[in-house]
């Protein structure tokens, strides 16, 4: 489907430049250490790398490789293969590459359908949004899925109709969002709802659903089934949440407030909130406002999707465990929101044309301080993050603490490993910054759950399966039994104190 470039080449410099900009500071802020490094970021490298020297999706120690879609770990195994970039190094540079080109669609789309002025602040918010820099410099799927997420919902912004054409692209930008993080199926049924409210005969309609329904789901239908196969499970054990509906909201209320406002103003954001929809009420009923209905239709699709995306987020948060929901989880609403807001704003500004000069000069008089505070935070607080990142590292493993560890050092230096099996309660950690193919130690429950995972009891005589070394860091995870507990099932003996981390011989008892 080609797209329509905008014929004013003043925009087009900007989409390019602030496009470049993204790219190049997120290449800045990774530069001390690479790309931030989590628990999930070092599983992506791991099966990237087996990926690539052919030992398929596992991790690794050579578990299967099922509690996140496969597309990631497969463009880094891929730029490994053709280009021979390591995967960590990889994920900087995708980062980086896919941050530019989602802040220059999201200036296309604002060039394309917002006025002059208005869309220029609308692509220098899009380019200091906090989210898309917070996760573009980790080494996290997020950016593709952000990605993937702008190009499907410009295509149903774009087109008032979903013609055959477009509802088969649209299944292949989802499919491929379905295959970078589960949670694309938002996608499916934000598609779904979309094309069944097209105003085609009812028998197109269904006929278009079942194709982009069909064309959504095979390709990660075809992957859970190779889950349930290797597995047993669909997406890998689950447990249930320990966080509630309300604490939910709570924290994705909070997260969404700090990208635009200072802690504390959080209740101008509700008036504003307010604001907004009475001046869509009263612009929809009034002339000069939205010209046509094409523009309401564009602020509703767009819509459509936060609440779809955000309403799947917040049910599967509260009903299985996983990570919790903060800027990470919400970043592929974060510049949709601001196309919304600068949509409104853009109305609400051919609105206010048509008034009387006293009432015009009040509505601006309240305006421009609002677009101030809206716009100071997000600039300060993303300026802010990119300097951390490039002075302390770009987060995770890759910061500072954990470049300088002393265990980290040490075990670089001796050959512990060939002396008997490594457990760590950090057991990536090793992985990652030493080479170390560590074993997890046993859990006392599932990971964000309050779900036992096992019991002393049930580990005796299994647990250690062969003598070797616990390391056991000082910033743990509260979820692993201590070494205290692990003592009354194997016998386990001191032998080395560091700064960070204790190291104990252990062996079967």
């Amino acid at each position: 489907m080609a797209m329509s470039i905008p014929k004013n080449y003043p925009a087009i410099v900007v989409i390019i430049v602030i496009s470049l900009i993204e790219t190049l500071a997120v290449i800045y802020a990774t530069a001390t250490y690479g790309a931030g490094l989590s628990r999930d970021s070092v599983e992506y490298i791991a099966v990237a790398r087996n990926l690539s020297s052919g030992d398929g999706f596992t991790d690794h120690l050579g578990s299967a490789f099922v509690t996140q879609p496969p597309l990631f770990p497969i463009v880094l195994a891929l730029l490994n293969l053709i280009g021979g970039i390591d995967p960590a190094d990889g994920a900087r540079l995708l980062g980086a590459l896919v941050a530019g080109g989602t802040v220059g669609l999201g200036g296309f789309v604002l060039f394309r359908f917002v006025r002059g002025p208005l869309a220029l602040l609308g692509g220098l918010a899009v380019l200091f949004s906090a989210p898309q820099i917070a996760v573009a410099t980790y080494a996290w799927s997020e950016p593709l899925f952000n990605l993937l997420v702008l190009i499907f919902l410009t295509i149903v912004i774009r087109r008032q109709r979903l013609d055959r054409r477009a509802v088969v692209f649209l299944g292949v930008v989802t499919a491929l969002a379905c295959l970078t993080r589960y949670i694309g199926y938002s996608l499916i049924a934000t598609g779904l709802m979309l094309i069944l409210a097209q105003r085609d005969k009812l028998k197109t309609r269904l006929i278009n659903s079942l194709s982009f329904g069909a064309i959504s789901v095979l390709p990660v239908g075809i992957w859970l089934v190779r889950n349930w196969v290797v597995s047993g499970t669909l997406f890998g054990p689950r447990a249930p949440s320990r966080y509630s509906l309300f604490e939910n909201l709570d924290y994705t209320c909070s997260s969404i407030l700090r990208w635009f406002l200072p802690d504390g103003a959080f209740p101008v954001c509700w008036m504003s909130i307010a604001v907004m929809i009475g001046v869509l009420a009263i612009i929809r009923k009034s002339r000069g406002g939205i010209s046509s209905n094409a523009g309401l239709t564009r602020i509703a699709r767009l819509s459509l999707f936060i609440v779809t995306y955000t309403s799947f987020l917040v049910i599967t948060s509260t009903t299985m465990a996983y990570d919790r929901i903060d800027t990470r989880l919400l970043s592929p609403i974060s510049i949709p929101l601001i196309i919304v807001f600068m949509l409104v704003l853009d109305a609400a500004s051919k609105w206010a044309g048509t008034l009387p000069r006293r009432p015009r000069l009040a509505i601006m008089v309240l305006a421009v301080p609002c677009a101030l505070v809206f716009a100071i935070v997000p600039i300060s607080e993303t300026l802010l993050s990119v300097k951390a990142k490039a002075e302390q590292g770009a987060g995770g493993y890759n910061t500072r603490p954990w470049r300088q560890s002393e265990t980290i050092a040490y075990l670089n230096k001796t050959s512990l490993q060939e002396e008997g099996t490594i457990y760590s309660n950090r057991a990536d950690a090793l992985y990652i910054l030493a080479g170390i193919e560590a074993h997890t130690l046993p859990q006392r429950t599932y990971y964000n759950s309050d779900k036992p995972a096992g019991d002393l009891s049930s580990l005796a005589g299994k647990w250690p399966e062969h003598p070797g070394y616990v390391v056991y860091f000082d910033e743990g995870r509260s979820y692993h039994f201590d070494v205290g507990e692990l003592s009354t099932l194997a016998d386990v003996s001191l032998v080395m104190e560091l700064s960070d981390a204790k190291i104990y011989t252990v062996s079967p008892r």
